[in-house]
């Protein structure tokens, strides 16, 4: 496999080229490629149940893009070459499970294949922005989720009193975060529990400030990497990444895309998706992450109704990375906007309960979901952790396949699309949870058991 410091040294000499060449290029080759290979638009009644060939293709096109087009280098504007055998190479090479956690709170986190029976991985807390009054309460509720195998850090404007601007006092503010978060595994009775650090900022001094195995980062803890949108790759990133491999980290990558960005319509972010994923185990070294296909469009209460977008592009990326790679991936399809709606609500459940579901049976773990485009202490619950557990542990014991999630999802969206967003107020967290005695609000234990109960008449089989 390519060295990091090789790649970092290719990041430096490689073919010299400007963003906006870069980008423009970027649109050409994804729509030269999806014609090549045949990937066709499928349309909106396709959801899981996808062709293998048509996943097999998509793969393919994704290594032919790393092979003949690269990733681009910010801020060399230089181009990342690799031939084919040293991308197969890295494929290879991805071990199937890792071992993240110390002592008792140690998982072994395997690979997990479509339809697979067993018990999905969790990474799904935190994630999201806090104030400094929740910076003690919020990492203990979330961590006190037993069937958690690993929590994210959590971003915040002000550490200490202080604005979270400029280098020292983001490096400050990233050590301050991993001490919350080592204070919260230890007061939930969970010191061991591996921590992601989710950076302040990718600048490489503040990406490596908090390694310190008594108050910051252990080595059985991780970090958060990923190559930008539009297949850009940060050279802090890759800085900080080779201290990490160096320390001992494993490395968590991101690895989405956005229909209607550079990269084209559906069939292109598919191609993109899955590059981000194998530049993240070819240039990162990594080897678990999140993957998917997302929308850009709006999400807030402006957004006169809620829509439901076709599933399949999302379930192209994991049967292909499921079929032809052993990576360890989190999150589902992702094609509802509950987000708009806010923590508390019963339509951001059903945002919950469909991602969790189709996480399920594509062979992945439960990711982040998160109220769209959270603000401080807007962004989730614990509550909805425990949900997507719930759900996901429903979909295996009622032995649900891919065509049954599918029919679920179909009459969900006949029920709810178009279901206008009210002009509310979002909540924060401790208006629809008590982070004192850790359990929901009245009301929203009443909206929960209420959705709940309509999953239960759709065919999951909850205790």
């Amino acid at each position: 496999m390519v060295s990091l410091l090789e790649i970092a040294d290719r990041a430096r000499t490689g073919p010299k080229l400007s963003e906006d060449e870069w980008n423009l290029n970027l649109f050409k080759s994804m729509l030269s490629l999806s014609k090549e290979f045949g990937l066709d638009d499928l349309g909106s009644d396709v959801f899981l149940d996808i062709d293998h060939d048509y996943a097999d293709k998509a793969f393919e096109a994704a290594v032919r893009f790393l092979v003949e087009v690269g990733a681009f280098v910010i801020p060399y504007n230089r181009v990342l070459k690799f031939t084919e055998e040293e991308v197969k190479e890295a494929i290879r090479s991805a071990p199937g499970e890792v071992l993240i956690g110390a002592g008792r709170d140690a998982r072994r986190i395997i690979k997990r294949e479509i339809e697979d029976r067993r018990p999905v991985h969790v990474w799904s807390a935190m994630h999201s922005p806090y104030t400094e009054d929740l910076h003690h309460l919020a990492p203990k509720n979330y961590a006190m989720i037993q069937r958690m195998d690993m929590i994210d850090g959590f971003n915040s404007t002000h550490f200490d009193g202080y604005e979270v601007y400029s280098p020292p006092i983001e490096a400050y503010a990233a050590m301050r975060e991993l001490a919350y978060m080592r204070e919260g595994v230890r007061k939930a009775g969970r010191p061991g529990m591996a921590i992601h650090y989710y950076p302040i900022n990718t600048t490489a001094s503040t990406m490596i400030a908090p390694l310190d195995p008594e108050r910051g980062l252990r080595r059985t803890d991780g970090v958060l990497v990923r190559s930008l949108p539009d297949i850009k790759i940060q050279v802090d990133m890759l800085t900080a990444c080779m201290v990490y491999e160096n320390y001992g980290c494993y490395r968590f990558i991101g690895g989405s895309s956005q229909i209607g960005a550079f990269c084209g319509g559906p069939t292109g972010a598919i191609i993109e998706a899955i590059v981000h994923t194998l530049n993240g185990v070819l240039i990162y070294h990594g080897y678990l992450g999140t993957t998917g296909v997302g929308y850009v469009y709006v999400k807030s209460n402006a957004d006169p109704r809620i829509r439901a977008r076709p599933a399949w592009p999302a379930a192209v990326v994991h049967h292909a990375l499921c079929r032809n790679s052993r990576m360890i991936r989190f999150g589902g399809t992702r094609n509802w906007s509950g987000g708009a709606w806010g923590i508390g609500s019963a339509m951001h459940l059903h945002g919950i309960a469909v991602d969790a579901m189709t996480a399920t049976v594509l062979g992945s773990g439960l990711g982040i979901r998160r109220a769209a485009r959270p603000q401080p202490n807007e962004g989730q619950s614990p509550l909805e952790i425990e949900w997507s557990i719930e759900v996901s542990d429903a979909t295996i014991k009622a032995g649900m396949s891919l065509k049954d999630v599918e029919d679920v999802m179909k009459t969900l969206n006949k029920r709810y699309t178009g279901t206008p967003i009210p002009r509310i107020q979002k909540k924060t967290v401790t208006e629809v949870y008590d982070l004192v005695r850790h359990k929901p609000r009245d009301e929203y234990q009443t909206v929960y058991e209420d959705v709940k109960k309509e999953y239960m008449d759709l065919g999951l089989a909850f205790e």
